[in-house]
């Protein structure tokens, strides 16, 4: 065997290069999960992966950056929506509801008028 090749010291144990990561298609399909359901965990193995020093382990970086900031963008935006939706619900409501107490107001005093009550 080739001493240059080996990624730890059969000796010792020390490290003696960097071992590749893994690219196959369930590392990469993990890897793509994290970052669309976790956004911002995503960036670590992105970066990770982008400092590899293979095209296919950047590739999987890339791809993987990529995902996690626009399912961010897509969940803020998302999150915006869903407050300002629920801020008119609730000015709606709060105005019904000024709108229900005068009425409520009015029909007070045409009853006491009407029965003479004070």
């Amino acid at each position: 065997k080739n001493p240059s090749t080996f990624y730890f010291c059969p000796n010792c144990g020390r490290q003696l290069q960097r071992k590749p990561l893994s690219t196959s298609i369930f590392k990469q399909l993990g890897i793509y999960l994290l970052s669309v359901f976790l956004p911002p965990l995503g960036l670590w193995p992105g970066i990770k992966y982008l400092r590899g020093k293979t095209t296919s382990e950047k590739l999987v970086g890339i791809t993987t950056i990529t995902l996690t900031l626009i399912v961010t963008i897509v969940t803020v935006w998302y999150t915006m929506e869903l407050v300002k939706n629920f801020q008119s619900m609730l000015n709606m409501q709060l105005q019904g509801s000024d709108l229900q107490n005068s009425l409520n107001q009015q029909l007070k005093k045409q009853i006491e008028s009407q029965y003479n009550f004070k």
